[in-house]
This record gives structure tokens, sequence and C-alpha cells, in this order.
């Protein structure tokens, strides 16, 4: 994933944003410019969700561990497996 990266300035030189979670969910946002990214990561070893406040949450997932739901449209609640990380492009 580092050609994300270097592709997503935000997540390079982007501003740390962290987000309140429950469980064995991490997730910050990472913000450059007019770009918003949403890193959610399940350190768990049971599938679970995230869920924030829907206004909040729309975008699609750029990229996420298994590489199986790119481009998936996200919004409000969304599963995230065990072991998994998304990356989620913010609309703004």
């Amino acid at each position: 994933m580092i050609w994300l990266r270097r592709e997503e300035r935000a997540l390079g030189i982007g501003d740390y944003i962290p987000v309140q979670t429950k469980g064995d969910l991490l997730a910050y946002r990472r913000e450059h410019n007019n770009t918003s990214l949403l890193i959610v990561l399940n350190l768990g070893d049971e599938d679970t969700s995230f869920t924030q406040a829907p206004a909040c949450m729309k975008g699609r997932i750029i990229p996420d561990t298994n590489l199986k739901r790119k481009g998936e449209l996200v919004h409000g609640r969304q599963p995230v497996k065990a072991n998994e990380g998304l990356v989620i492009k913010l609309q703004l």
C-alpha cells in the first residue's frame, strides 16, 4: 500500500484527527487541502462495524487490506472484518 501513500498526500502530510471508536477498532482521519481520508482498523479477531454520523461518513473505499472492497460506497454504518483495515475517501 506504499503506492497509496504516494498517491494520496493526505496520508503522508495531512493533519491527524483521532476518531472515537469502541472495542478493537482504531480510527482516525487524515486531512490535507480538499482531501479527507478516514482510516478504520479492526485490531480484533472478530468482525464488527464502525458507525459515525452519516453526514460525516459518506465516501468510497479506496483500498482495504484484502483488496476486495475497492470502490465500495460507504455511508453511516460500515462493516469491518476481523483484522481488516479500510481507507475511505470521504466526500466533502
